[in-house]
Order: structure tokens, then sequence, then C-alpha cells
């Protein structure tokens, strides 16, 4: 059963660093993780300007990929016209936002022109979920770093508040929501527009209580929810974790791994991809 992964960073290209293997000595590029899992297209998400540079090239280059980009919130009105160029050409099929990191609150009115660009251009917003445990990001030089506030993390309170405003927004909680995984389900309930990604279920999955298996927690997410707003994606999560499912249907699974995402992102018009299947 083909996939495609909807989490998946620039910087993964060289080094798919998530990726268990054997060999620790020999990390695998994106494109040899990507045949040996059976994965036919895979995101390209950018977190920066040049990132997003990065990602342009790259998925101009390569059919397989398509670019989830960065839309700088303290410099608006230049990121938000190279974000309308990319996605117009088809570049572009989403935004990926971590309102801690980047230092804004999402509910923020500053920040609703981002999602106003996501109703016109018919794409979803991507969001980090899920506590992080650390007061600095590690991407500022030494003596310059940024002190992260917790206000600006992004509680699943200002997500209802954005939803509330935008409630047609198409909009994607990473990690399954992380350790509020409850509380954002609630709002996938409520909100049609509202899906989860699977990526990094494993960091999350070492910290909860009770203990859940990767299995029992995407079943669980299904048993609520319904398969048809789950997206696969990596971050040391695979494809074998949703086929190791034993009580989802393979039409259940063919949604998390492939229909979902295909429809989401519009891939349909991407021609010529070079797929190899092993």
């Amino acid at each position: 059963m083909k996939a495609i992964d909807t989490h998946a960073h620039v910087f993964f290209i060289p080094d798919m660093y998530d990726y268990e293997h054997n060999d620790q000595s020999h990390p695998f590029p994106m494109f040899e993780y990507m045949d040996r899992h059976n994965i036919e297209y895979c995101s390209c998400v950018a977190c920066s300007e040049i990132q997003n540079e990065e990602t342009v090239k790259e998925v101009q280059n390569n059919p397989r990929l398509f670019g989830i980009g960065y839309i700088d919130v303290h410099n608006m009105y230049h990121s938000l016209n190279n974000f309308y160029k990319y996605s117009k050409e088809g570049i572009f099929r989403g935004t990926k936002m971590h309102p801690y990191i980047k230092g804004f609150k999402l509910d923020s009115p500053e920040v609703y022109p981002i999602y106003d660009a996501c109703m016109e251009l018919d794409i979803p917003a991507l969001f980090h979920t899920g506590f992080t445990a650390y007061s600095t990001h590690g991407f500022d030089p030494p003596g310059k770093e940024s002190v992260l506030k917790y206000s600006q993390h992004g509680f699943v309170a200002d997500f209802a508040n954005v939803l509330e405003q935008y409630p047609h927004l198409k909009i994607i909680f990473a990690h399954g929501g992380g350790n509020w995984y409850r509380e954002y389900l609630g709002l996938c309930e409520r909100f049609p527009n509202a899906y989860f990604d699977l990526s990094w279920l494993r960091h999350y999955l070492d910290r909860m209580l009770p203990a859940v298996t990767i299995q029992e927690w995407i079943e669980h997410m299904v048993k609520i929810l319904g398969s048809h707003r789950i997206l696969w994606a990596g971050e040391g999560s695979l494809p074998e974790d949703v086929l190791e499912c034993k009580g989802l249907t393979d039409a259940q699974k063919e949604d998390i791994l492939w229909n979902n995402a295909y429809a989401l992102f519009k891939l349909g018009d991407k021609k010529g991809c070079a797929f190899v299947r092993v």
C-alpha cells in the first residue's frame, strides 16, 4: 500500500535522522527512505525564509516532493507576497506554523492575514502541537539566544479561538496533538476541516500515562473521528505503524496513508512522478 509523508522537513533530504535503521553510520537520504517504505510523495517543509528557498529548489527539481512553506509573521508583507507566488505555481501547498519558536500568539489579529491567505488559496495550515520542554530553540548564535515565552506556545484554547473565527480553515494538528491529544480530538470533532497528522508520535508515547502503543493511539483516533481526517506523517512514524493496526480495515488504512493527503494537498495535478516500488 503506497503512502504520502505529510511532515518531512527540507533538511531531512540528505539525512532522515528520525528514521531508525541498523547501520547508524550510514544515514539514509530522504529518497532512499521513500523507496524503502513505498512512499510516493513526500512533503518538503520550510521553517524559515532560507528554507523556503531550499524547498522551492527541491520541489522544482523533483516531482515526488511538494512544498509546505514558511510565512514570517514579523515580516508579513514581503513574506506573504512570496508565499502567494509559489502557492499559485503549485510549489507551496500548505504552510507550517510554530508560534512558540517564532514568537507570536496564534490567535492574535496580526496573524489573521495568514489565515486569510490559506482560505483564499484553499490550502491547509500545519501547526506544531504538544508541549516542548525547552526554553531556547538552539538556532540562535551563542549569547543571542531567544527566550521562548510559554504564553506563545499555542494551546488548545488558542486554536479554538482561531477556528471560531475561521470555522472553514483547513488546519492540521501535527503530532496527534501530542500530550494534549484528547483536547485536540474534541476540536477535530467540532470543526470538520481539522485534521491530525501522525508525525513524531513516539516522542509523546514515551511521556504518556497510562502507556499506550502507537497502534492503540491511531485506532482510537479512528474510533472517535473516523479515518478521513488523519494523515500519515514521518518524523519517526512509519507506514508500517498504520498497516499493523489490526483494528482498522484496509480502506481506513488507505485513507490515512494516501487518500486524505492526496486530496488535501491536491496532489492529483503532480505529473511525472518517477516512483520506484521496492
